[in-house]
């Protein structure tokens, strides 16, 4: 794909310039296997930019310079599975064709790094092929959307309280209460999300953390 077609493409999977958007990032890990993680992308130009965590196996595998699969979707038991993967047993199939359940996928290759700091450091990445897995279009569902939201919340709760940083604990808390109310008003207590916004609640519980 030359720099015309990947900016196109982009723009048709919903990628606006310098907005963060949602998805799920496939890198490899050194012994072969694959790691599935949640991960904002920012588009700048026809380049994706990520900001894992340097203490997640995101960054040590994109430092070294292996390549990632970008990977779209708005199904929130996808984002929680990779999200905390030693406590959801219901893990999706994860290979070098992307994450399995996944609307769309961007092979990419991995850039440099940049913009690193205490806790964070910035990959560009470059799309050097778009896979459209799925067509059927689907309705937005703000219960679904704030499942995803509380997700990515929490991830943050985890990594600030294993450091003892309590006032940020407490910001994150209060956003996926407010995620959490939302769920409970307007999707049904079978629905997805509600499901994982319960198993989401038990974790956090579960880090010592009261809710």
């Amino acid at each position: 794909m030359n720099e015309i077609q990947v900016i196109d493409s982009l723009e048709r999977l919903g990628f606006p310039e310098n907005c963060i958007v949602e998805t799920i990032l496939v890198t490899r890990n050194q012994d072969g296997s694959f790691n599935a993680a949640p991960m904002g992308v920012t588009r700048n130009g026809a380049t994706l930019i990520v900001r894992p965590f340097k203490s997640t196996q995101t960054f040590r595998n994109l430092s070294l310079g292996e390549s990632a699969s970008i990977n779209l979707s708005d199904n929130p038991h996808l984002f929680l599975a990779t999200a905390f993967k030693e406590d959801i047993e219901d893990q999706p199939k994860v290979d070098d064709t992307g994450l399995e359940g996944a609307d769309a996928t961007i092979y990419s290759e991995t850039g440099v790094m940049f913009n690193e700091s205490e806790l964070r450091a910035s990959f560009s990445l470059t799309p050097r092929e778009v896979e459209i897995k799925s067509s059927y279009p689907t309705v937005f569902s703000r219960g679904r959307s704030e499942a995803i939201e509380a997700i990515i919340h929490a991830t943050r709760i985890q990594v600030f309280n294993d450091e003892h940083r309590d006032s940020e604990v407490q910001k994150f808390k209060d956003k996926v209460k407010d995620n959490l109310d939302v769920i409970k008003r307007v999707s049904a207590e079978g629905s997805q999300e509600y499901i994982v916004a319960d198993k989401l609640l038990s974790l956090i519980t579960k880090w010592g953390v009261s809710m």
